[in-house]
């Protein structure tokens, strides 16, 4: 504990230098006594704040699923209300925020285990949750593969491409394996994403994190191949892609409970796991880049417990906190760990709700000021929190010392996708329309180009829709307060063959030079609507001719949105005798014909004609000619025209 006497001296005796952040948050106290959130029965619970609104939503559940608002000043508002409505057994809820949500109002994202499998096993749910306790989403089931309830489904949501990761213990009793679900901002599932899938390692108690500044998150998780480990996984926000390898943290006797937190001024990940045989909590650094920073990091020996574990990171006090059972006593406690990874005390207790046990804590951290909401299930009777605060502020940052030159812009990407809609059907051809900024950038919009892939759903090659052009977006200018990102605009529109396809848009930052942010939406590609119309004028029905004589007419196909949509006319004439057909030749396209353009209404259309000189090719006699025509909407023969006649 530091001395406030001696802090004062320092402080008066150097007038150029200031306390610093890590230095005046050093300490950590209660604020207020545990108070009773839910009065039901609890077993899994968690929390998280509303920087809109400034509340946390705290959700428990010991079979049916609930959730409750507490201020900002901890009281519970409202009544309690149920989440989760399907009558099936529910267990360990998780939670995070996006401000995105709720068409840009906010909302929680809310994921639980829930016993509706055949044989007793659960599937992973989730549903968006606004305040004062809208149901903003259906109950969507997001994983069906038998996950392992006993440990929550984590989830963080990830701004640059505002959608959520969710992961979890899958295929338990099988593979074991990490699996995980992307979900949008609608509630809706975007798809799932293997993070982990190598056999016997029994993978599990996973955590993630998101960085912002390049759009990835990170999952971690237990695992033990010939002994247990710690390891992580790093996953490209927007698309889901894996990104590197999984790797190895550290290895023990014993390894559970793993805990993920982002350090944002840093730009690092801290993971935290329980371990044997020290009995303790252990961690270690992860950069941005996936490298293993320094060595293992004790943590907390008296708060430690293999199946309670919560750690975050709170931004205005630059530090983080840690959570578990009391060794000593039926309280919850933890320690206060600098940026550095250092316990700034041998930990504290930190709630005060008595009774026989207070079970699997967990942390929330403010986003507007430098406090924590602690959950707990006391006795599996009723849901429990407590207001803890790093202490030595009024709830803003204090100033630091003079930085010196400016540091470099940080990237903070934007976009968003207005079209084509999430599950979209479009004939043929896809438009896409969007905006897409770099906040960070000091000048201009920040992006530097936008390019559309398609990836097909099948496992083909994904295909390369286009390039974006500008387009004038003066309401994304005005949304973020300054009219350069007013050029944000951007339209893309290509063809696509019959099929299922995960679109992706990829921006590329001024201000880093990578394509870091991506924003993704699954459509369908159907057969365009084909219209096709055709006229033969020469010869006419019946006529007799020579042997050199002119096929000539129009065709067009007036489902097409560009050109004739015609690309091919075939002429085959069939004896009337029998025999087998002769292929007369190919005719000549895009011969004017305004007549017909004036009577379908399209200057386009003035290029439908067509002819084939026909030289001496049919011997004497009667035959059927037959003009097929290529319609390039359908990509097929699907337009025909018959006419009899006599050569002589």
């Amino acid at each position: 504990m530091k001395n406030p006497k001696i802090a004062g001296i320092l402080c008066a005796s150097a007038l150029l230098l200031m306390c610093s952040a890590a230095a005046s948050y050093a300490d950590l106290r209660r604020m207020g006594d545990t108070f009773s959130v839910i009065a039901l029965g609890t077993r899994g619970h968690a929390a998280a704040h509303d920087s809109r609104n400034d509340v946390y939503l705290v959700v428990s559940t010991y079979g049916v699923l609930r959730g409750r608002f507490v201020s900002a000043d901890g009281v519970p508002t409202g009544e309690p209300f149920q989440i989760q409505h399907s009558g099936h057994y529910s267990h360990f809820p998780r939670v995070t925020y996006s401000p995105d949500a709720n068409n840009g109002a906010g909302a929680f994202l809310v994921t639980w285990h829930e016993s509706d499998q055949p044989g007793g096993f659960t599937s992973v749910h989730a549903r968006l949750v606004a305040s004062p306790g809208t149901l903003i989403s259906p109950d969507t089931i997001i994983g069906n593969d038998s996950s392992w309830w006993e440990a929550g489904a984590a989830v963080a949501y990830g701004s640059g491409s505002r959608e959520f990761l969710v992961v979890w213990r899958g295929r338990f009793g099988s593979a074991n394996d990490i699996s995980g679900a992307r979900v949008d901002t609608l509630g809706q599932l975007l798809g799932h994403v293997a993070v982990t899938s190598t056999a016997g390692e029994f993978e599990g108690d996973p955590g993630v994190a998101y960085n912002p500044t390049t759009n990835e998150f990170l999952v971690s998780f237990a695992g033990a191949t010939h002994v247990p480990y710690v390891g992580f996984q790093r996953v490209q926000a927007g698309t889901g892609h894996l990104l590197g390898s999984k790797t190895v943290v550290a290895e023990a006797g014993g390894t559970w409970m793993t805990e993920v937190a982002y350090d944002p001024s840093a730009n690092r990940f801290l993971i935290a796991w329980y371990s044997l045989p020290s009995g303790a909590i252990s961690g270690r650094f992860v950069s941005a880049a996936g490298q293993v920073l320094g060595s293992v990091l004790h943590l907390s020996s008296r708060f430690a417990a293999n199946d309670a574990l919560s750690l975050a990171h709170n931004r205005w006090s630059n530090t983080f906190l840690l959570t578990s059972h009391d060794k000593h006593s039926a309280e919850n406690g933890g320690v206060h760990v600098n940026g550095e990874g250092v316990p700034e005390t041998s930990g504290t207790i930190f709630t005060g709700s008595g009774g026989s046990g207070n079970f699997y804590p967990r942390l929330a951290p403010s986003e507007i000021r430098p406090e924590w909401l602690l959950t707990s299930s006391r006795a599996f009777a009723e849901t429990m929190a407590q207001r803890l605060q790093a202490d030595g502020s009024s709830g803003t940052p204090p100033v630091g010392p003079s930085p010196g030159p400016a540091p470099p812009p940080v990237s903070n990407p934007q976009m968003n996708m207005d079209s084509p809609a999430q599950n979209a059907s479009v004939a043929g051809f896809v438009s896409v329309a969007g905006w897409a900024i770099d906040v960070g950038a000091p000048t201009g919009h920040g992006v530097g180009a936008v390019h559309v892939w398609a990836h097909p759903t099948n496992g083909a090659a994904p295909i390369f829709v286009g390039a974006g052009s500008p387009v004038l977006r003066p309401d994304v200018g005005a949304a973020f307060g300054n009219a350069r990102f007013a050029a944000g605009g951007f339209g893309v529109g290509g063809p696509l063959p019959v099929g299922t396809y995960d679109l992706v848009v990829y921006a590329q930052s001024t201000v880093t030079g990578t394509f870091n942010n991506a924003r993704v939406v699954r459509i369908t590609v159907t057969a365009p609507p084909t219209i096709p119309r055709m006229a033969v004028d020469m010869p006419a029905m019946y006529q007799n001719v020579s042997q050199n004589f002119r096929v000539s007419g129009w065709a067009l196909d007036a489902g097409s949105a560009t050109g004739t949509g015609v690309d091919a006319i075939h002429v085959w004439a069939y004896p009337i005798a029998g025999g087998a057909p002769m292929f007369v030749g190919v005719g000549l396209l895009n011969q004017l014909r305004p007549d017909v353009g004036a009577a379908f209404g399209a200057a386009r259309y003035t290029a439908a004609g067509f002819n084939l000189e026909v030289t001496g090719t049919l011997p004497r006699g009667e035959y059927n000619i037959v003009v097929f025509a290529h319609s390039s909407i359908a990509k097929a023969f699907n337009n025909a025209a018959l006419i009899w006649i006599r050569v002589n």
